[in-house]
């Protein structure tokens, strides 16, 4: 679990069925954190038969307690660890070089 809550962030629909030969699946993934993190991380992954992965994607995720829109930028770069606790207020260094915008 990354939520405080214990209840996870990402979540998955459909989380199990069936997929015809020749057909696609859409999955639907919903972001509901429960706190601020720029850390948030999990992985979906398509299992066949109960065994054989089929494919894996990489989720990831941040939270502000304010709304912020940002266009294009760089993307995020999470660490496995997703519950790490990080400052609201950013080092003078990330200010410095531009990485963080001040709040």
């Amino acid at each position: 679990t990354q939520n405080y809550s214990g209840l996870s962030v990402f979540s998955v629909f459909p989380t199990e069925g069936e997929i015809e030969a020749g057909k696609s699946q859409e999955f639907v993934v919903t972001f509901s954190p429960d706190h601020e993190s720029l850390y948030y991380s999990d992985c979906l992954r398509v299992v066949l038969f109960g065994k054989q992965t089929a494919q894996e994607i990489p989720l990831r995720g941040a939270a502000r307690e304010h709304p912020v829109f940002v266009e294009g930028g760089v993307p995020l770069d999470v660490p496995v660890e997703s519950l790490a606790v990080t400052s609201s207020v950013p080092s003078q260094e990330a200010l410095a070089t531009g990485k963080v915008p001040p709040l």
